[in-house]
């Protein structure tokens, strides 16, 4: 029985579970949070979906001495680099799974790959927009030759924690490396996040990868949700209407195509992951090593645009 660790159950972790407690592969899971509540839930949201090869030990600690084939550090960014150090020093991990943001700090992206490459630990990031089925059929549909151009606008979906998504997206569309991102255009303030010591922005992020590929994200403040994304590429485009599942692909301005879609939920995805990582030593999401390069570049622009609103010199972006 393969043996696989969680650290953090909250939102995200508990649906990491879910979807592991559905995978045909026996497993042994240990879920490790310091909170009673949310062990609690996670119990619960294992339970409703269970199908009986799994088994889960919810527990208050990381634990020492063990072997994992498999871990998932799904704590907020603020304490994943203390979290998943403890992990690695503690036990033999095999593989392991990073949510993002990765980490708040820009000397732990170094520290980390450091840490990786003494203890042999495979490691990726959970971007998961690369592996949904909908980007694959518009990724092989994109003309290389001509520059894409991804525009991500809309109100309160986000930028602070979910652009990271789009910027790993976009690396997945172009296979070309992200070169800048600017943050001259968000508003110079600081805006408090739904979560207690997080923060979020607004306004417009520009990045730019090599080939002339770009990424535009922007979000304004509302009462309401709504987010729409834009891929030019040459004489084409495709319009993601999330309301409809629908992505509208243009030539020449004219109708080519309506392609229907469907977001995965994370309880459908970590699964397959798990099983591709155990069986083949890989799976659909990027490394570790790529995506602290894109990473770095974010967090590294973000603590800037912090420094120069505040006056001072921030070391800690506290996006989560």
């Amino acid at each position: 029985m393969r043996k696989v660790i969680i650290i953090g159950l909250g939102q995200i972790g508990s649906r990491h579970l879910q979807s592991l407690a559905q995978v045909k592969t026996p497993l042994e899971i240990y879920g490790v949070d310091p909170s009673i509540e949310s062990l609690d839930v996670a119990k619960q949201r294992f339970f409703e979906v269970d199908i009986g090869n799994v088994k889960f030990k919810p527990i208050s600690e990381i634990p020492k001495g063990k072997v994992f084939d498999f871990a998932i550090v799904a704590t907020s960014s603020l304490t994943r680099f203390t979290v998943t150090k403890q992990l690695i020093e503690s036990n033999k991990i095999k593989n392991i799974l990073l949510e993002k943001v990765l980490f708040a700090e820009l000397p732990h992206y170094k520290a980390m790959s450091d840490l990786l490459n003494a203890f042999n630990v495979n490691a990726w990031v959970n971007c998961p927009m690369r592996s949904y089925p909908i980007h694959y059929q518009i990724r092989k549909k994109l003309d290389n030759s001509d520059p894409v151009k991804v525009t991500v606008e809309g109100m309160e979906w986000g930028l602070g924690c979910n652009s990271m998504h789009f910027i790993d997206l976009v690396n997945y569309f172009t296979n070309t490396a992200l070169k800048t991102v600017d943050s001259s255009e968000l508003i110079p303030n600081i805006f408090p996040s739904k979560r207690s010591s997080y923060i979020e922005i607004y306004g417009q992020l520009k990045c730019i990868y090599e080939n002339e590929n770009s990424l535009n994200l922007e979000c304004v403040q509302g009462d309401g949700y709504f987010r729409r994304m834009v891929i030019d590429n040459g004489k084409q485009s495709f319009v993601y209407d999330d309301s409809r599942g629908v992505v509208t692909h243009t030539i020449d301005g004219a109708l080519n195509e309506e392609i229907p879609y469907r977001i995965p939920f994370q309880s459908e995805l970590t699964g397959k992951v798990c099983e591709d990582v155990i069986g083949k030593n890989t799976c659909e999401l990027i490394s570790y090593a790529d995506s602290a390069d894109q990473h770095y570049l974010y967090v590294s622009e973000l603590l800037r645009f912090l420094s120069k609103i505040s006056g001072q010199t921030q070391a800690i972006c506290n996006i989560t």
